[in-house]
């Protein structure tokens, strides 16, 4: 149904359910201090969502082709990393989350075969 839901691990009720994808979500990673969710979709966009609001702060579109693998954020919060059609994009967060919050590709990664680990192989390089 295109959505992430988050869920009360004490009680086991769903806390929220986060709408805005249009297409299947194949991947999600939690930042370091557990305030923000990012969702990597095949509807070509990386989203971020308030882990306790369940509100979107963020939509970045990300043209790479292909099959959406995976996302990380490095320990510092500071950057992610998306694969997604055998490729890897850097993604350095500028400033702090809000409106006028910028993302640029800084690096972008092309191995010779697809492959769903390579979030991680990337994040151990800092």
């Amino acid at each position: 149904d295109n959505t992430v839901k988050t869920w009360d691990p004490g009680s086991g009720k769903c806390l929220h359910t986060l709408t805005g994808h249009t297409k299947r979500v194949n991947a999600l990673a939690i930042d370091p201090t557990g305030t923000y969710l990012i969702t990597n979709s095949h509807d070509k966009t990386i989203k971020m969502w308030d882990i306790m609001t369940g509100s979107l702060i963020k939509t970045v579109a990300d043209d790479a082709d292909g099959h959406r693998n995976s996302v990380a954020i490095d320990p510092t919060g500071k950057y992610w990393v998306t694969a997604s059609g055998g490729k890897a994009k850097m993604w350095k967060v500028e400033k702090t989350f809000g409106d006028s919050e910028e993302l640029e590709t800084v690096e972008e990664i092309k191995p010779k075969s697809p492959c769903s680990w390579i979030c991680a192989a990337a994040l151990k390089a800092f």
